[in-house]
């Protein structure tokens, strides 16, 4: 996965990581496009210059090799297609075949907004999306302890997407830290998933796990591979997880979107022997449409949040991906 020639590129824009457009991990080699319109489309190389984190500076480095940036639906996995059925279209499939990929499409879109709501605060959370995890925590109050937190009765519902009460300038301070408190239990909840298989049951629940396993298998199943060949893919990017956690505890996205030098987290060696022992990675990025809790949940049910570090996904909803892929060059470039 690390030379020139790969059919994911470095830090990428455009076409080859954007929804429909994206390119396909699974499939035939006519299907999935080769460099052209449905393959990468465009790419840019992230030099790997060592950084050395500011709270053990001389000791330890995490040289990034590459930064993949991905989309999510329609190209990491298949789900919007089977709903709306276009996935189908032009493949020579059984009706018994097309309806059991609607079937088992339903039963996930299903599972997502029954974990969204009963685990992850998606009604009071509605139309109070973050770009990032981080963005929440300048408001996040410390002080409020989610084990005793009334969630219930604090005050916070959904506002609804395009109400216009959605806007972060406009909504009062209290709120503003009802909402990070969220999303910092959110972020907990997906960290503590990423541990281990008994972890994420405990998170999503023995029914859910073993609902979102048999139907995401299913899937897989007729559709060829698909989530099988992304999974594969990631996991040859993601490497040296241990490193990259401590770069990420020190070098998090911006949370001022406008004034990305403020928050300067990690700086560059003035040499190759100012870090004393450098591990090179290639990580994973996930710029997606969705909203950040649903997309959240489906990498926890399609079983891609072990190749995601929370640092390491973005909603452009409400900012858009030239914001999105600013910070990301802000952050590795």
């Amino acid at each position: 996965m690390s030379s020139k020639e790969d059919g994911v590129g470095g830090l990428q824009g455009g076409k080859g990581i954007g929804g429909e457009e994206g390119s396909s991990p699974g499939g035939n080699k006519r299907e999935r496009g080769g460099r052209g319109e449905g393959g990468v489309a465009r790419r840019r190389r992230v030099e790997g210059a060592p950084v050395c984190l500011e709270h053990c500076p001389g000791q330890y480095g995490v040289k990034i090799g590459r930064v993949y940036v991905w989309d999510l639906d329609e190209t990491l996995i298949v789900f919007n297609s089977l709903l709306t059925g276009s996935f189908m279209e032009g493949k020579k499939m059984d009706m018994e075949k097309v309806r059991a990929l609607s079937t088992f499409a339903s039963r996930i879109e299903d599972m997502i907004y029954d974990l969204a709501d009963r685990g992850f605060f998606f009604k009071s959370l509605d139309g109070r999306n973050e770009w990032c995890f981080d963005s929440a925590q300048e408001h996040d109050d410390a002080t409020l302890d989610p084990g005793s937190h009334n969630f219930a009765g604090d005050g916070l519902v959904g506002v609804g997407e395009g109400s216009g009460g959605g806007s972060v300038g406009g909504r009062p301070g209290w709120e503003r830290r009802l909402e990070g408190l969220r999303y910092r239990v959110v972020r907990e909840k997906y960290e503590r998933a990423r541990t281990s298989m008994e972890a994420k049951s405990e998170v999503l629940g023995q029914k859910g796990f073993d609902g979102a396993k048999a139907a995401t298998d299913a899937v897989d199943e007729l559709t060829d591979g698909w989530l099988k060949t992304a999974d594969e893919v990631l996991s040859k990017i993601w490497q040296f997880e241990t490193a990259v956690d401590r770069l990420f505890s020190a070098q998090t996205p911006s949370t001022h979107l406008h004034k990305p030098d403020e928050i300067l987290r990690y700086r560059k060696p003035t040499s190759e022997a100012a870090v004393s022992n450098v591990v090179e990675t290639h990580i994973n990025v996930l710029v997606t449409n969705g909203e950040l809790v649903p997309t959240t949940v489906k990498l926890l049910l399609f079983g891609l949040e072990k190749h995601f570090h929370p640092s390491c996904i973005y909603s452009s909803r409400d900012v858009g991906k030239t914001a999105c892929f600013s910070d990301i060059v802000r952050r590795f470039g």
